[in-house]
């Protein structure tokens, strides 16, 4: 029983600090152009984008370097710093980002099942 509690416990503290960690970092998504691409090596590209802040600055960066392989004229989605227009995210693997609540709800999941077991075998 201890057990199943626990899982449950430490499964809904996953979630919770996984989900508040999403879209609270303070950075805004945005659209940028890509107008130049450079190659870094055989694998990496850096490219460069324009986009305008949400208060109408025109922002001009160079993107991290990446295993994407964007073109000059396409569309890519960034987020960058209220407070550091400069400061840009793109991120070649968003889906880690869900990762401590998926397993925070795995976590639910065992602890949930744990109790309905121990509740059949003390019939």
């Amino acid at each position: 029983m201890v057990r199943a509690v626990a899982f449950i416990a430490v499964g809904l503290l996953f979630v919770l600090v996984g989900l508040s960690g999403l879209g609270s970092d303070g950075l805004v998504d945005t659209e940028a152009e890509v107008v130049a691409v450079h190659q870094v090596s055989k694998t990496k590209r850096m490219a460069t984008v324009e986009f305008t802040t949400v208060d109408g600055v025109p922002v001009t960066r160079h993107l991290p370097q990446s295993t994407r392989s964007p073109q000059p004229g396409d569309r890519v989605e960034v987020r960058y710093s209220l407070h550091d227009p400069e400061f840009i995210d793109y991120t070649d693997n968003q889906s880690g980002l869900i990762f401590i609540p998926v397993m925070g709800l795995g976590a639910v999941g065992v602890g949930v099942w744990l109790l309905v077991e121990r509740r059949r075998r003390s019939r």
